[in-house]
């Protein structure tokens, strides 16, 4: 896991703190779950972020920020 993806994910999802690595795995995980139960990549992030994040996650900046397939990319994960 790349640092840079933790850094994506604290500015997509305007939150306060870089996530640590354990954290951005549970964000991982909850992604994963979205997308199987049929979300869009997109909303799955934000639903992988309310559930992880749920005190800082603020929805302002998602879409104009990074695409979550970059982010994927530097995870190691492909859809």
């Amino acid at each position: 896991m790349k640092d840079e993806a933790r850094l994506y994910l604290k500015n997509k999802y305007s939150l306060v703190h870089v996530p640590s690595t354990h954290k951005t795995s549970h964000w991982l995980d909850a992604y994963r779950e979205a997308v199987s139960s049929g979300d869009s990549p997109e909303q799955a992030g934000i639903t992988a972020a309310r559930k992880v994040f749920p005190y800082e996650f603020k929805e302002r900046a998602v879409y104009s920020e990074i695409p979550i397939s970059k982010i994927l990319g530097f995870l190691n994960f492909h859809m």
